[in-house]
Parts: C-alpha cells; sequence; structure tokens
C-alpha cells in the first residue's frame, strides 16, 4: 500500500501508523507529514513569484531531505544495541534506504518465538549474500532487561546469524518506544507470528504470517526486495 499527492512524504510511514499502530498514532503520523511538507513548501517558495531555474538542482534536494525527515521523525533514532554490542540509531542505523525484515522474539522463548526465529534463519538462507547488502533482518526482543548482548550472541550463534541479521536490545524504555512505533503499543509480552516486510525506498509494506509456508513466506519477501515503486 502506498500513499500519494502530500502523503508521498510519508510513504511507508502512515501505512505503519495506520495498520500497525492506533488511530491517534496514525492521525499524529500523518499531521507530522503534512505539516513538514508544508514547511518545505514554504521555505523554498520564490516571494516573487518567480521561478529561477537554477535553484532546480537545490530544490531536487531539499525534497529528498524531507522526503527522509518523517520516516525519520516517526521510527526515532532511537540507540539499540545488536549482538556484537555495538549500538546504532534505530531508524539510520538499521532501517533508512533499506528493505528490513523485522521480527520479535524473547530470548527465553523456546516454543512460538523459536519459529520465527527459524523462518528468519530460512529467509537468511534464500537470500544468501544479499542479506546485509539489500536485505537487512532486525529481530527485537520483547524482554530487553533480560536478552543481554551475551544473550543476543548465544542465541544468534544457535540460529547461524550472519552480519545482515541484527538481534537488537537495549535500555527498556528505548526497546518499548521502538517497538510501539512497530504497533506493539500496549502488549510487549505476548509473541506475535507477524512479521513486517518495508522497502523504505519505495514505502512499501506487508505484513507475512511466519507460521506460512517458507516458499510463500519467501516470495513475499522476494516482492518488497524487487518492488520499484511504480
Amino acid at each position: 500500500m502506498r500513499w500519494t499527492a502530500v502523503a508521498v512524504l510519508v510513504a511507508g510511514l502512515v501505512w505503519v501508523g495506520t495498520a500497525w499502530a492506533g488511530e491517534g498514532e496514525a492521525a499524529a503520523a500523518e499531521a507530522a507529514g503534512r505539516e513538514a511538507a508544508e514547511g518545505a513548501a514554504s521555505k523554498g517558495a520564490d516571494p516573487s513569484g518567480d521561478a529561477d531555474p537554477s535553484d532546480d538542482a537545490s530544490s531536487d534536494d531539499a525534497a529528498r531531505s524531507a522526503d527522509e525527515d518523517p520516516a525519520r521523525d516517526y521510527f526515532t533514532e532511537t540507540p539499540l544495541v545488536d549482538q556484537s554490542g555495538t549500538a546504532r540509531p534505530f531508524y539510520s542505523g538499521y532501517l533508512k534506504d533499506r528493505v528490513v525484515v523485522i521480527s520479535t522474539f524473547a530470548g527465553g522463548c523456546v516454543a512460538s518465538c523459536a519459529v520465527a526465529m527459524q523462518k528468519m534463519a530460512a529467509i537468511q538462507k534464500a537470500f544468501g549474500d544479499r542479506v546485509g547488502e539489500d536485505l537487512t533482518l532486525v529481530s527485537i526482543t520483547l524482554q530487553p532487561a533480560k536478552d543481554t548482548p551475551d544473550n543476543l550472541a548465544a542465541l544468534a550463534a544457535k540460529h547461524e546469524a550472519g552480519k545482515g541479521w541484527h538481534l537488537l536490545s537495549g535500555v527498556v524504555a528505548d526497546v518499548f518506544l521502538v517497538l510501539q512505533r512497530l504497533g506493539r503499543a500496549e502488549d510487549h509480552e505476548t509473541i506475535t507470528q507477524m512479521l513486517l516486510v518495508g522497502n523504505l525506498k519505495t514505502g512499501l509494506w506487508k505484513k507475512l504470517h511466519a507460521l506460512g509456508p517458507d516458499d510463500e513466506l519467501i516470495a513475499g519477501v522476494r516482492s518488497v526486495v524487487e518492488d520499484t515503486g511504480e
């Protein structure tokens, strides 16, 4: 699903708010996008009403910058730590300009979350060297107080997570903020079997059920990876 006109500024962002978060968050996200669009337009306006062709390049650059800001503001640059102990800002470190598959897990869970991790491993195997290049896998803990980097490293080793698969934890409030932006506003304990797949370049987002057949799941991810935005 994509948005046109002013809402194209926030592409996948508003879709996320509408589909995964509450109506209030969706309205706030869309309002932020519209405000950013109006602000960019007013700053780039020529008071005389006469366009200057020499400003075309700078206007295009400003438009591209404006396109990025609402997504960054929505997903936030909240720092999360991966299995190597490296902290990165969530949006620019794991999402920006990427195709991403996002799952949730709890290190102490051996049943339902194990299935989701196995599916992420299947996606990693199917896409091979593309993982870490044009596809990023992100698994976020629901129990940040328990899932330390050492625990993440052990889980990553168990599932043979490669360079493009990031298991994330961090300060409890930070992790829960990111989960909220991904639609887990209230329930941080229940394991979901849904994977979120997004193309941050084209604004296409899909929700895929992790319990489905591997070939269907991989086909769904591939459709987002290969999306051209047309």
